[in-house]
């Protein structure tokens, strides 16, 4: 199908729709050539200007604090 024939499928439906649904066909068309979503941004690039700072030994403490309580019999037999 050609680009005009499309656009032509397209705006006939268009046309049949109530105005409501326009807007929202006109939304979401609009969303679909939208901005790019912004990089995520890195764990340490967020913290390092705040003042928090966690040592190795830190992590390690409280990575076993978490798992203690983790059911090994559940999924380790």
């Amino acid at each position: 199908m050609s680009t005009s024939a499309i656009e032509e499928a397209v705006v006939s439906e268009l046309r049949d729709l109530p105005v409501e649904k326009q807007l929202k066909v006109l939304d979401f068309v609009k969303s679909l050539g939208g901005q790019p979503k912004p990089p995520l941004k890195n764990v340490r690039g967020i913290l390092k200007d705040s003042g928090f700072s966690i040592s190795a030994e830190d992590f390690r403490e409280m990575r076993k604090e978490m798992w203690s309580s983790f059911p090994r019999e559940r999924f380790f037999k």
